[in-house]
C-alpha cells in the first residue's frame, strides 16, 4: 500500500511541518522508484500538503485563501489521488 492509498481519506487534514516533510520525501521516493515521468498531477500530489499549510497561514487574507482553496479544489478534481 502506498502513502497515498493509506492517506486518501485524510487528504484534507492539515499536516504539521514534520508530516509535510515525510509526505514530500515519500512522494519523491515513490516517483524515483517508479521511474515514471513527472507530470502535473504527480507534482501536485507531492506539494498539496504544502499548499494546504499555506492556506492555513493566510488567515488574515481571506481572498487569498479563497483563491488557493479554489485552486486546490480544481486540481483535486483533475488529479484525484489514486
Amino acid at each position: 500500500m502506498t502513502y497515498y492509498e493509506s492517506n486518501k481519506k485524510k487528504k484534507n487534514k492539515l499536516m504539521d511541518t514534520t508530516e509535510i516533510d515525510n509526505h514530500v520525501e515519500t512522494h519523491l521516493a515513490e516517483t524515483a522508484a517508479g521511474n515514471k515521468l513527472i507530470d502535473l498531477c504527480s507534482i501536485y500530489q507531492g506539494v498539496r500538503p504544502v499548499l494546504k499549510f499555506a492556506t492555513a497561514l493566510l488567515f488574515w487574507k481571506p481572498k487569498w485563501q479563497k483563491v488557493l482553496n479554489d485552486f486546490i479544489a480544481h486540481l483535486d478534481e483533475a488529479c484525484p489521488i489514486q
